[in-house]
């Protein structure tokens, strides 16, 4: 673990407690001792991960009980994507109406790796329960309770692996992808923060999805949302969330009014800003969002270029780290270097070199690109998510939606065959050939307890959002037919949460119009 890729598994091998990687090894130990995994999911810059480790991890107390009653692994949740939205989705199940987001969260989970106890906390050790009671209860459980926890356990994997039940009004919804969004609206009407903007109650996030989807009605002549999105803008650009000083944005503010940020600046958080800035710029003529977009990419040019980030493994030059924070003077930065958050910067350039005017950011996009595709793509034309990680859809998806926006605005030679080899890896090693729609890891992955299939947004779209815009823009008849069954496979998921689905219904819309999803094939583009 000390030659590990990732920053947080190495600071966190240091300490007394027996950590291991979530793999077969870890899950073959649990059953050979006859143990629960104690799975702990957290990031290098996270306040809350850092604290936990030095008040928990680090007492010799609390890692001699870990050491006994359990398997302990260790994820971080930058470099595994796929059990970070899985052991998410179960904490749904496991803690109803409670979300984990970016906080650190615990998860106790059988010998064969399937969760029967949750714990999330954005405050760090202070937040959760004493953790010596938590793991001699939980300890205690296994040895006297088992089938109780096992029973759990299924329950857990069978919810996540069910839709609406059998004879749900959901199962009869009406498949008109505008009628979709505009109950979409109402609940974003709903959650909206007139004198503040933004969405929900706080902690919050900035929901960029969820802005870009309220710009496209704007567009689409929906007055009230175009209002919507420019003052949740306009007020977040003038509020502590947004660094004055230094640039860009912090991951999420704790009090009313954008008041107390966190200390945390995501490349997430401020590639997808940055792009939806982009977008104000292109539907109003405030000068605020330009220079917010110019802000915000000097920031993640300055702080968050790869050659910043700590040297284990060779830098992704002309690329970016995930993220940084400044923890009592000192500033911690992942060096962890994602494919699909460089795609989504890449987007970002393209998109604030058209609004600011910097031609040069389209060298850079295209440097960005050209460096991908040396470190990331193999010769067998396997994409990898970073050094030694096979790619996830959203590795793909948000690559070829990347290509296809510097491709139309910087078309150079070679741009249309990669789009072909991203879409092709989609179709072949994603795609669900029965039901439509695409699994977040690949069908020759490692398997997991549960495949997910991503429809919701989190701080970024889902991947089958991008993977179903990106094909529909590629345009082939195989993109157009597998673009139109996302909505086909996800029709549940869009119908019990439409809010949650902000990026897919801006894509179904603009594709689809009103059009029911049975004649919907005609209204798809068909070229790049």
């Amino acid at each position: 673990m000390a030659h590990h890729p990732s920053a947080f598994v190495r600071q966190q091998a240091q300490h007394p407690v027996d950590w291991h990687i979530w793999g077969s090894e870890a899950l073959t130990r649990a059953q050979a001792e006859n143990k629960p995994l104690l799975v702990f999911l957290g990031h290098t810059t996270s306040p809350a991960s850092q604290h936990l480790a030095q008040v928990c991890f680090r007492q010799a107390d609390t890692a001699r009980h870990m050491n006994t009653g359990f398997v302990n692994v260790l994820v971080d949740r930058a470099c595994r994507p796929d059990l970070d939205q899985l052991f998410q989705q179960a904490h749904e199940v496991l803690q109803p109406g409670s979300r984990v987001g970016w906080a650190p969260q615990m998860v106790f989970c059988s010998a064969r790796g399937l969760p029967f106890h949750s714990l999330a906390c954005p405050g760090g050790a202070k937040g959760w329960p004493w953790m010596g009671d938590v793991l001699s209860t939980v300890a205690r459980l296994w040895c006297d309770q088992r089938d109780g926890l096992l029973a759990q356990a299924r329950t857990v994997r069978q919810r996540l692996g069910e839709g609406a039940p059998e004879g749900s009004p959901l199962w009869h919804a009406d498949t008109d992808v505008r009628a979709w969004m505009t109950q979409a609206r109402l609940q974003w009407g709903a959650a909206y923060d007139a004198p503040h903007g933004g969405f929900g109650g706080w902690p919050r996030q900035a929901h960029p999805t969820v802005l870009a989807a309220l710009l496209h009605e704007g567009q689409q002549g929906d007055e009230a949302a175009r209002r919507m999105a420019l003052h949740s803008l306009r007020c977040m650009a003038q509020s502590p969330l947004f660094d004055a000083a230094a640039g860009g944005f912090f991951h999420a503010c704790q009090a009313p009014a954008w008041q107390q940020p966190s200390p945390e600046k995501t490349l997430a958080d401020n590639a997808m800003l940055a792009w939806v800035y982009a977008q104000a710029a292109q539907s109003d003529s405030d000068p605020l969002w330009p220079q917010v977009v110019e802000a915000t990419v000097a920031f993640v040019l300055r702080d968050l270029q790869a050659t910043l980030c700590e040297a284990h493994s060779p830098p992704l030059q002309g690329g970016f780290c995930t993220a940084l924070a400044t923890l009592g003077g000192t500033t911690l930065r992942d060096s962890h270097q994602s494919t699909a958050l460089n795609a989504l910067m890449l987007r970002a350039l393209v998109a604030g070199a058209r609004v600011c005017h910097r031609p040069a950011w389209h060298h850079l996009a295209r440097e960005t690109l050209r460096h991908l595709c040396q470190t990331r793509l193999t010769p067998e034309d396997r994409l990898l998510a970073c050094a030694g990680e096979d790619g996830t859809l959203d590795d793909h998806a948000f690559l070829l939606e990347a290509v296809l926006d510097l491709h139309a605005a910087d078309p150079q030679p070679g741009d249309m065959a990669l789009a072909c080899v991203l879409a092709d890896a989609l179709h072949e090693r994603f795609e669900d050939p029965v039901e439509g729609g695409f699994f977040l890891a690949s069908h020759d992955a490692p398997p997991l307890w549960h495949r997910l299939k991503p429809s919701a947004d989190r701080i970024l779209p889902s991947g089958n959002a991008s993977a179903m815009a990106g094909l529909a823009r590629l345009g082939r008849t195989q993109d157009r037919r597998s673009a139109q069954r996302v909505l086909e496979a996800l029709r549940l998921q869009i119908c019990m949460e439409p809010a949650s689905h902000a990026a897919l219904l801006q894509v179904a819309v603009s594709l689809y119009g009103v059009s029911p999803l049975g004649s919907a094939q005609s209204a798809c583009p068909t070229g790049a």
